[in-house]
């Protein structure tokens, strides 16, 4: 995003010229007094959008697991955001290359370049198409009120992979499984897994443990419970009926 210094002038030049051209000059008290009453509405509108842009940053952090004190530090939230997108954070640092006279421009327009990229790859990791990134170029803040507030879901497997110490998640966290072919909601059965169990041979988590391989019939030895109960013995029938007694004779 551009540097806070080039959108100040941008925003206090029409106040310079207006105070200019009334008077011919800018050495009276009321020319100051204009500047400085436009200095402070810039300073109010540029806190206002550091704010919104700030709970933005916020939400779309919590989709990629990246704590949300990130979103409120300066630079630091634009360093996490070219590594959301897969470049180098310090790419954002050439956006401050506006304080520097006459070459100044050149960072800034390089910075927004890599900015526009970013948002491309964020934009497919939240199953948005490409051509969401106009949006972005035009009205930056309502891309990312409209990426961070609605309900899509990170998934880092699509797109540029993210850089920093973060692990986004690699898939959505309701249906669909996962790039590497585990269904965590399936109801296959497996050896041991039960509901929310661990991955184990045969299974997958959230599955039925398996019965057991070795059926107990009639007179059938022992065989390892399942469901962690111990030991359980095969079916026996019951006894068969005493023959009746012979009639006894008077």
């Amino acid at each position: 995003m551009i540097a806070f210094s080039t959108l100040i002038q941008a925003v206090l030049s029409p106040f310079i010229i207006a105070a200019r051209s009334s008077r011919g000059s800018f050495d009276s008290y009321d020319d100051w007094a204009i500047v400085l009453g436009a200095f402070l509405i810039v300073i109010v509108i540029l806190i206002v959008f550091y704010v919104v842009c700030a709970i933005f940053y916020m939400k779309l952090f919590a989709k990629a697991n990246v704590p949300a004190w990130k979103a409120w530090v300066p630079v630091v939230n634009s360093w996490k955001f070219l590594e959301l997108g897969g470049y180098p954070g310090a790419l954002c640092l050439l956006s401050l290359a506006g304080f520097i006279p006459f070459i100044g421009w050149a960072g800034e327009i390089v910075a927004l370049v890599f900015f526009c990229l970013a948002a491309y790859q964020i934009g497919l990791k939240l199953s948005k198409d490409g051509v969401w990134v106009v949006l972005y170029i035009f009205l930056s803040i309502v891309w990312l009120g409209i990426v961070a507030l609605d309900r899509s879901t990170w998934n880092d497997s699509l797109g540029k992979p993210a850089r920093g110490p973060e692990r986004p998640p690699t898939w959505p966290p309701y249906g669909g499984g996962s790039p590497t072919g585990v269904n965590y909601y399936s109801y296959t059965s497996g050896q041991g897994g039960g509901y929310g169990g661990g991955p184990s041979a045969g299974g997958s988590y959230g599955s039925y443990p398996s019965y057991p391989t070795t059926s107990g019939g009639y007179g059938a030895s022992a065989v390892t419970d399942p469901y962690g109960e111990g030991q359980y013995a095969g079916y026996k029938p019951p006894p068969p009926p005493l023959a009746p007694l012979p009639p006894q004779s008077s």
